[in-house]
């Protein structure tokens, strides 16, 4: 609202003691106010859903904001139409309002970058020191071992790291803040992150969901799934 006053008084700027361009520049105004605020709506909106939307690329918001901008354009020169004076003004607020939605495009992919980076990072000095595990235990025993092989090579691997875990720890699964059983984690570490060990050819999509629901029913929010398999792999889980 503050930015719409600005707008008014630049207009008012613009054509002191001419009526005619008075009317003009307050006509405009009204049609710029509401261009705006229809289109700071919609960025709003479009604001929440890219950032509740993880896998959706940083230029997405601009790109919405840059898109709402052509539109107040669109609507600034029809309401100019056919009137020297109104063009000049026209012009004036449309470069107005190009730096506002610009700003806001800045802070929207700001804000995004911000929120994922918060998820993707979490307990990142820790993760970092598990991945280098992951490493020296694949590297010393290779593929073709049972899962409970690479479960005890890694505890080893993390009590010489000073890291806190505990393998096969019962952790209890709650629906609606009722108990309704219990699942024992291959490894926890540092109380923080669960870490599901597997021993197969390839990880598949139901791996990930096993983890997710480990996740989802404790109050735990990031998983490590790794597999000793043909090449190591590890993927990184947050709920």
């Amino acid at each position: 609202m503050a930015d719409i006053l600005v707008v008014k008084a630049k207009i008012k700027d613009a054509c002191p003691g001419c009526n005619v361009a008075g009317d003009l520049a307050e006509a405009l105004s009204k049609k710029v106010e509401a261009a705006i605020s229809d289109a700071v709506s919609r960025a709003e909106a479009n604001q929440r859903k890219t950032v509740m939307a993880k896998d959706v690329p940083f230029g997405f918001a601009c790109a919405s904001k840059h898109g709402e901008n052509l539109i107040v354009k669109a609507k600034i020169k029809e309401a100019a139409k056919g009137a020297n004076v109104a063009g000049d003004l026209a012009e004036t607020l449309n470069c107005y309002a190009h730096c506002l939605l610009k700003a806001a495009c800045e802070r929207a992919e700001g804000n995004q970058r911000k929120t994922v980076m918060a998820k993707e990072y979490l307990y990142e000095d820790i993760t970092e020191k598990i991945i280098k595990c992951f490493y020296s235990v694949y590297d010393e025993l290779g593929p073709g071992f049972l899962e409970s092989v690479y479960e005890r090579s890694l505890m080893i691997e993390f009590n010489d790291k000073g890291l806190k875990a505990l393998n096969q720890k019962s952790l209890d699964v709650y629906y609606k803040k009722q108990l309704v059983g219990d699942f024992k984690a291959d490894i926890i570490v540092e109380d923080k992150i669960i870490i599901e060990i597997k021993a197969v050819t390839k990880l598949i999509p139901q791996h990930e969901a096993q983890l997710l629901n480990y996740l989802k029913a404790t109050n735990i929010k990031l998983g490590l799934l790794v597999n000793f398999g043909e090449k190591l792999e590890f993927k990184r889980r947050v709920f």
